[in-house]
């Protein structure tokens, strides 16, 4: 059902320190102004940053946003009046979201689903000034500031329609485009993994509200119980379920807070070349062999960046 993971996002406070950082220390590029939206007044400021200079490359972008505050002078179509509010309710998590967004090419049919089950959901309806839905599950119309984990799989999903994100998916069965890029360079976003208390629960409640492909679940030599959603397009980010292993801190952390949004894997075109370049900014790392992938990746410390783990992987 879903055709990409538009984003993998990060709720922070201070937009513009976290996204210098996470340049600094990671490499992204500088954002153009048109990856910006929101600001004051609009509940919400978002900066959407490349690891390939194209979306058909990596149709999965790094979505930074930060809450902001409500003005009654911008339409309620440019606002996300909850956000503020959303934010404040993750006050204790160690990382925040606002959102696991999905694209999708028919919206209808999510749209009654969820109304024919009963989920939990806002329709932040299409109209003159946003010609495109916007469907939430994991809060609802009278509580869009209170994330309820249960209906979304515990990823408080946001589905978006792909005709707003144009050229995606017309090109998904094309090479992606050439990266004209140093050795060392980010290629794509290759998955979002969250922590959950119950990979099984998790799936089968995906399943009942949207039908979407996801993997059978498997055990890592961790221990960690992992399942998959997977998309329609070939480069999008996985969104890996992830049950951790009994005893760990990533448990530890799931039974305090709930569902978490973790770590963030990255491709890279030659994974030497970027531990080199990370060397070269100052950035931390272990070099260490990936739980759920079974291959060396990099893994930066998360105290290095707004509190989120990142991991570098070798494209294959």
């Amino acid at each position: 059902m879903f055709d990409f993971l538009v984003s993998a996002d990060l709720l922070v406070d201070d937009l513009e320190g976290a996204v210098a950082n996470l340049q600094s220390r990671l490499g992204f590029s500088e954002a153009k102004a048109q990856w910006y939206a929101g600001g004051e007044g609009h509940g919400f400021e978002v900066v959407f940053l490349r690891t390939h200079r194209r979306l058909q490359g990596s149709p999965t972008r790094l979505e930074v946003m930060a809450a902001r505050s409500v003005s009654p002078d911008v339409p309620p179509p440019r606002t996300l009046p909850h956000m503020p509010g959303l934010r404040l309710a993750q006050e204790a998590a160690p990382v925040r979201t606002h959102g696991t967004v999905f694209a999708v090419t028919d919206i209808e049919s999510a749209i009654e689903r969820v109304r024919a089950g009963g989920f939990r959901h806002w329709l932040d309806a299409s109209n003159d000034m946003v010609p495109h839905h916007r469907l939430w599950v994991g809060v609802s119309e009278e509580e869009k500031d209170r994330w309820i984990p249960g209906d979304d799989g515990g990823l408080l999903i946001e589905l978006v329609e792909t005709r707003s994100i144009p050229g995606v998916m017309e090109s998904a069965l094309e090479p992606p485009p050439p990266l004209d890029a140093p050795a060392g360079a980010m290629t794509r976003i290759a998955a979002r993994r969250w922590l959950i208390p119950d990979v099984e629960e998790s799936s089968a409640r995906l399943h009942a509200t949207f039908d979407c492909s996801i993997s059978p679940v498997v055990e890592t030599a961790g221990s960690a119980r992992v399942a998959s959603i997977r998309c329609a397009h070939p480069r999008s980010a996985l969104v890996d379920l992830v049950q951790p292993a009994p005893g760990t801190v990533e448990a530890e952390l799931v039974a305090a807070h709930g569902p978490l949004p973790w770590t963030i894997v990255i491709e890279v075109d030659d994974l030497d070349a970027k531990a080199a370049d990370l060397g070269a900014r100052g950035t931390g790392w272990d070099r260490v062999v990936d739980d759920l992938l079974g291959v060396d990746v990099l893994r930066v410390e998360p105290t290095q960046t707004e509190g989120v783990p990142f991991a570098f992987v070798e494209a294959a």
